[in-house]
């Protein structure tokens, strides 16, 4: 092992300085969302207003033909497609950047796992490899990721909005009882277009800082024992990437492919001192064991991380500590490692 503290305290500038950046574009978002809102809350009040006129919720037919619902649903399906092309630009703003940070903090760490002997200045320019035709390359294909998962938003929530009201049909509900309830619930469904933007912000993003990582390693495999998944040991953290955090893997392998908005980091792992020409005494290792770490815990903060009956199967011995995360596929996202469903360690 040849991660050395100055790795660990390089890895937090880089964090530090991500987090930022993917902020501001997640704030942008939020603005933008939020100011569509303001703009159509009125309308569907209007609209609200005329299917409530009578003493009984329109029938399916006699809703979608009434202006108000349809012009609210119009102005509703232009916002959500303005707002997944200005989705998709925001993100994409700063993929460019991304990349190319990726590229040189993954060489900078890199040097950082040699010896204080080493000129690790002049060695993070000789790891710096990535040309601008591979940034160009992971730019592109970054993009069209990102457009194809905002592409798919605006039409999801509109069918989601039609069912909520065809919803009150349903379920007979009196509609003038229930007016501010059902405003309440498509203004929540609307922003569920703002989460699953968020959610594509903050994976897209760290996935393309993520991949000029991986492309650095490739191009420094002589000097490489692998990468270490690196997690924030906190409360945000899932029982997953409590799990993996400090294992070690391959440098051709991708990752870490935690789940959707995950945090953790791929730290790059050279050889040993001995094995890079240094004849002397590596100090130990600083980074913490995850396990021991989650030991000293209050139990409070284990339940909060774990739930209850995980962290009871985890204590009694009847799950192991590498059992905790589990690998999955879905149509929409690249692979990921996931907590483990308690039913599946049962």
């Amino acid at each position: 092992m040849a991660v050395t503290e100055d790795t660990l305290k390089l890895l937090n500038g880089m964090t530090i300085g991500i987090s930022d950046t993917v902020d501001d574009a997640t704030r942008d978002l939020v603005r933008s969302y939020a100011g569509a809102w303001d703009n159509l809350s009125r309308q569907w009040e209007l609209a609200l207003a005329q299917a409530m006129a009578g003493d009984s919720w329109p029938s399916q037919t006699e809703l979608m033909r009434m202006n108000r619902v349809l012009q609210a649903m119009a102005s509703t399906r232009e916002s959500l497609n303005r707002l997944d092309r200005e989705a998709g630009v925001r993100i994409s703003r700063d993929i460019p950047g991304l990349v190319k940070s990726g590229a040189q903090w993954e060489a900078v760490l890199i040097a950082s796992n040699y010896p204080p002997q080493a000129d690790q200045s002049r060695l993070a320019v000789q790891f710096n490899r990535v040309d601008q035709r591979q940034i160009d390359e992971m730019v592109r294909r970054s993009g069209e990721q990102i457009t194809s998962l905002t592409g798919k938003i605006a039409p999801r929530v509109e069918a989601m909005i039609r069912n909520l009201l065809i919803e009150g049909i349903a379920l007979g509900i009196n509609p003038a009882t229930v007016a501010a309830r059902m405003l309440q619930r498509i203004e929540n469904t609307f922003n569920f277009g703002l989460t699953r933007a968020l959610v594509i912000a903050r994976t897209e993003m760290l996935d393309a800082l993520r991949r000029a990582g991986h492309l650095q390693d490739q191009l420094n495999k002589d000097v490489l024992r692998g990468w270490m998944w690196h997690a924030e040991l906190d409360s945000r953290t899932c029982p997953s990437c409590w799990s993996q955090h400090g294992s070690i893997h391959p440098v051709d392998e991708m990752g870490p492919n935690d789940h959707q908005q995950g945090r953790c980091a791929r730290v790059p792992v050279t050889r040993t001192w001995r094995d890079l020409g240094y004849n002397i005494p590596e100090p130990p290792n600083p980074v913490r064991d995850a396990e021991d770490v989650f030991r000293s815990l209050p139990r409070a903060d284990q339940v909060a991380i774990m739930g209850q009956a995980r962290l009871d199967m985890l204590l009694s011995g009847r799950t192991g500590w590498n059992d905790l995360s589990t690998y999955r596929t879905s149509n929409d996202w690249r692979g990921s490692y996931a907590p483990t469903p308690v039913k599946d360690l049962v």
